[in-house]
């Protein structure tokens, strides 16, 4: 499977691999070697029109996606397995960026239009 129209970008923090998600009617995350661009592993099955955003946490280990469907979905990956491993609704209006809380690391930062959660 090859990885075509991104639409959001995250670098794992080795700063080697890449996740790229897209844009379109069936959309999969991409996490690919950005030296062999080879790909690594392929997530899928779970977002809707695209993907906003991703941003792996500190340690490399998850990955956290937000769709672009209604509910702007957040979801959490174990992406070597490529395997959800939770899924929520997002804020109600349309989410642009997403990290990891730097001092507490189980958490989420998002913010889009009118918020920042």
């Amino acid at each position: 499977m090859r990885c075509t129209v991104q639409a959001s970008l995250a670098l794992h923090p080795e700063r080697v691999l890449v996740a790229t998600g897209q844009v379109g009617k069936e959309p999969y995350i991409c996490v690919w070697d950005s030296y062999t661009v080879q790909t690594v592993s392929i997530l899928k099955d779970v977002h809707t029109h695209g993907i906003a955003c991703l941003a792996f946490d500190l340690e490399g280990q998850c990955l956290v996606s937000v769709g672009l469907d209604s509910k702007n979905t957040i979801c959490v990956w174990d992406w070597r397995r490529g395997k959800v491993l939770a899924a929520a609704p997002g804020h109600t209006d349309r989410i642009f960026d997403i990290s990891w809380d730097l001092y507490q690391p189980n958490k989420l930062v998002s913010c889009g239009v009118k918020h920042i959660k």
